[in-house]
């Protein structure tokens, strides 16, 4: 069993946060504990950080992937 969420699920939780603060005027900012840390893809055997999630930088900046 994976300790980590299905890629869709997360991209989909981020962008509802993402609009719902937009939309409201709330400041927010991202930082995840013990994980990949967000902007970047993750080699959770490695331990290592590899390329830029493009898709997840463009829901955190608010727009269509």
């Amino acid at each position: 069993m994976s300790s980590h969420v299905d890629r869709s699920d997360r991209l989909k939780y981020y962008e509802d946060i993402v609009s719902t603060f937009e939309e409201n005027n709330i400041a927010w900012c991202n930082w995840e504990y013990k994980g990949d840390f967000g902007i970047y893809t993750f080699d959770f055997e490695k331990l290592i950080s590899l390329s830029p999630d493009v898709e997840f930088i463009k829901v955190l900046m608010h727009k269509k992937y």
